[in-house]
């Protein structure tokens, strides 16, 4: 838990993206370790080793993040990896970057069918020690189509908002011993931008009124909140849901 609260706050501060061509070990033909969608794993950048490969199999059109942090496991002591730096290759050879402080983010629709490469390294030649890789597929917000879901205060998920409308986000936690954070994120040219949330421990429903413009990609992340000091296991079981929001009054 101390982890993730560490792990959320230097994404929100310290992640950058650009687009570009890069060498690295995938693209010179290296092996690289397969992953699939809902994967989630740890490598080490060494001085000797200072890349680790993946590789994934995606289609056209699906909507993806990837995201490495640092990972502290059962040894806290352990060095983790400061800056890491993050490249996603397509298959026809055209690499998309991001680099930060803690944490580096992609959020992307695949252009095409095909295995996809990924790197994890580091943006700073001193930067050494243990990562986490996470490969989400979202599940998709379709307007009126409810999404029920139990957490646990270890997870962390996200959904794709799938409509460009003005539109009000509901969230009612049904059961469970925690409330968790619902924040609504698009990755923006220098950073993750936050565009609302619903949070506090004694929240059990919220909504958000939100214009979703036509150009990028918003996401729904839920997850325990940064100030929520939970020492043992918890969940939560809740529901999200999203309508157009024309007719319908603004909310407070």
């Amino acid at each position: 838990m101390q982890q993730k609260r560490l792990l959320l706050f230097v994404a929100l501060i310290g992640l950058m993206i650009g687009v570009g061509t890069v060498t690295s070990s995938y693209a010179q033909g290296q092996k690289a370790t397969v992953i699939a969608y809902g994967d989630i794993v740890t490598g080490t950048i060494t001085d000797e080793a200072a890349e680790v490969n993946y590789r994934f199999t995606g289609a056209e059109g699906d909507v993806i993040i990837l995201q490495v942090t640092r990972y502290y496991g059962a040894d806290s002591s352990a060095p983790t990896l400061d800056e890491p730096l993050l490249i996603l290759t397509d298959p026809a050879g055209h690499s998309t970057q991001a680099d930060g402080y803690g944490s580096a983010f992609l959020a992307l629709k695949l252009p095409i069918t095909g295995d996809y490469g990924v790197v994890v390294s580091r943006a700073d030649p001193a930067s050494v020690g243990n990562f986490q890789l996470a490969l989400y597929k979202p599940e998709t917000l379709l307007p009126s189509s409810p999404m029920q879901a139990t957490i646990n205060n270890e997870q962390t998920q996200y959904y794709w908002i799938n409509s460009t409308d003005e539109l009000r986000l509901s969230y009612h936690r049904t059961d469970g011993t925690f409330s968790p954070e619902i924040t609504i994120i698009t990755p923006g040219e220098f950073g993750l931008n936050t565009v609302g949330a619903i949070y506090g421990g004694l929240v059990e429903a919220g909504t958000l009124d939100i214009r979703i413009p036509s150009d990028g990609l918003y996401f729904v992340r839920v997850e325990e909140s940064l100030y929520d000091f939970n020492f043992d296991p918890v969940t939560a079981e809740y529901t999200l849901e999203v309508v157009v929001r024309k007719g319908l009054p603004i909310s407070n």
